[in-house]
């Protein structure tokens, strides 16, 4: 397997993904658009004067400008939404550098005026915001509305967001949550509701996943919905503080009308917290919000219901976090897969092909000759660290989700028989001649079996619930496999069909399981070597 060619056609895929994710941020997010185009422009340039080195150039760039960066500005997300606003700001100074557009120069000084704030300095804190509040989006919006929550004047923020911007910044510039607690704190609780369900399309894209969760916190908390609020912040995807998830299921429960429990838990909270949290409850507390069930319409209840179900719909169809998913057959096999490969390496080379097929390579005279071992074997050979590597990732992002829902035991019966039985498709196609007799090695058989395992699903999840969770991620496996076909097609020594009859085996497995495939609630030729040179297929 090519390491250029798959860098490559790895990189143009990454490329265009972002743009297009990209584009549906609006204005917050041209400068990833901007970078996208100018590592394209690069890849471009790279295959017409040096096509040899055109794969490593788009992948040196695309992990360099894109993925670095990217995932550093997620976990600075995530330490400020847990209130670590020190470390947060720390990360910021270095991610600012490798991506300066979109904003992102004065995340530290946001970052900084949320510290002085947590520090009890909230004159300090606004005198920032002010400053800040000129910039243009999406840090001006952002500023302003922070210094309008840290005085409390809920009123002023929602009448500025409703005169300053538009449906689309509303979301892009990552106000909505704010303007949704601000309707919560003045007591529109109807509203709230009709406004979160309106906004569900703006924020189905993946890159607003976090502001997803943190507006339902705010619908749920304020709401009363007790029990779905803390489904929703032990569910491992709220990066929250202990502090702030206890805070807000006390808010919770007050709007619940559980009075006393609210009062149990802020009590138990005001003993060990921040001065900002100190203040938020005692604002809460002088406020006396009135119980939501008597400010909710017969129109905001039903709404919350969809709501809700929205929630567990996604929850099921994307299944757990990792941690909560334990996926330990997956993870065995993952290691398994790393222990052979490491052998391959000591006996003789991963991409030598006597090594190969002493360990047990697909080679269709030796299995017919009476080999079958070697249909187990070979799922756990790989032709060197790109083939492993591509593998191993398919196995980590498909494997949790298709093991939580089936359980381990269907699980792994699913990745043995996709396997073999894909390995034995390409020994028979070999035997007939319809195909070359390649000596065939690899695990991507059982992985596109999880691609067609999580097909099948998905499917009768939309069927049996007509549930859009499930239709939309069944439309990112058939994107998969789309692309996994035009990578074969475009790919030498890679053996399409053991991709094809592992999606086929996979969603055939898997579809019968009526009833057992939804997850479970959290709630709960001869025996002759083959030559030194022979072509050895990556399957």
């Amino acid at each position: 397997m090519d390491a250029n060619h798959v860098l490559f056609f790895l990189a143009v895929t990454a490329m265009v993904s972002t743009i297009v994710r990209a584009a549906k941020m609006r204005t917050t997010a041209r400068g990833w658009i901007a970078i996208s185009l100018l590592i394209l422009l690069a890849i471009g340039v790279a295959e017409i004067t040096e096509s040899d080195i055109a794969g490593y150039v788009g992948g040196a760039l695309w992990l360099s400008l894109l993925l670095i960066p990217s995932l550093m500005w997620r976990h600075v997300l995530k330490l400020r939404l847990n209130r670590q606003f020190r470390r947060a700001r720390s990360m910021a100074n270095i991610a600012r550098f490798l991506h300066p557009m979109d904003g992102w120069w004065s995340i530290p000084a946001l970052l900084g005026a949320l510290e002085l704030a947590d520090r009890g300095e909230e004159k300090s804190a606004i005198q920032i915001l002010d400053l800040l509040s000129a910039r243009p989006k999406p840090i001006g919006p952002q500023a302003t509305v922070l210094r309008y929550s840290l005085r409390n004047q809920w009123s002023e923020l929602i009448a500025w967001t409703d005169e300053n911007t538009t449906s689309a910044d509303i979301v892009s510039s990552g106000l909505f949550s704010f303007y949704l607690s601000a309707l919560g704190e003045t007591g529109d609780l109807s509203r709230i509701v009709a406004t979160y369900e309106r906004f569900i399309p703006a924020l189905r894209p993946a890159a607003f996943v976090l502001l997803r969760r943190n507006c339902r916190q705010a619908v749920f908390a304020y709401c009363g919905r007790v029990n779905a609020l803390m489904a929703l912040l032990t569910d491992g995807r709220m990066p929250l503080s202990s502090e702030e998830r206890e805070f807000w299921v006390a808010r919770a429960q007050l709007a619940a009308g559980n009075r006393a429990a609210a009062d149990a838990r802020f009590d138990s909270l005001q003993k060990n917290c921040s001065p900002a949290m100190q203040r938020k409850i005692a604002r809460v507390r002088d406020a006396n919000p009135a119980p939501a069930a008597g400010l909710l319409t017969s129109d905001a209840l039903i709404a919350l219901d969809r709501i809700e179900r929205d929630w567990l719909e996604e929850c099921r169809y994307h299944g757990p976090t990792l941690a909560r998913a334990r996926p330990v057959v997956t993870v065995l096999i993952a290691v398994a897969i790393l222990v052979v490969f490491a052998i391959e390496c000591a006996a003789g080379g991963s991409t030598d092909g006597r090594t190969l097929y002493r360990l047990g390579g697909v080679y269709a005279p030796a299995v017919w000759a009476g080999q079958w071992w070697r249909l187990i074997a070979a799922n756990f050979l790989h032709v060197g660290p790109i083939h492993v590597s591509m593998n191993l990732l398919g196995l980590i992002v498909l494997g949790p989700f298709v093991e939580w829902t089936l359980g381990w035991f269907k699980y792994l019966l699913l990745f043995f028989l996709s396997g073999v039985g894909s390995l034995l498709v390409v020994a028979l196609l070999q035997r007939s001649a319809m195909t070359n007799t390649q000596m065939v090695v690899g695990a991507s058989g059982a992985i596109m079996g999880l691609v067609g395992a999580s097909g099948a699903i998905l499917l009768r999840g939309w069927i049996s619930d007509r549930a859009p969770a499930a239709m939309r991620r069944l439309r990112l496996i058939l994107l998969i496999v789309g692309l996994q076909v035009i990578f074969d097609a475009s790919t030498p020594l890679v053996s399409s069909s053991a991709h094809i009859a592992g999606v086929v085996i996979g969603f055939a497995i898997a579809l019968p399981f009526r009833g057992r495939i939804v997850p479970r609630p959290d709630n709960s030729a001869s025996s002759q070597e083959p030559v030194t040179e022979a072509v050895i297929k990556a399957g």
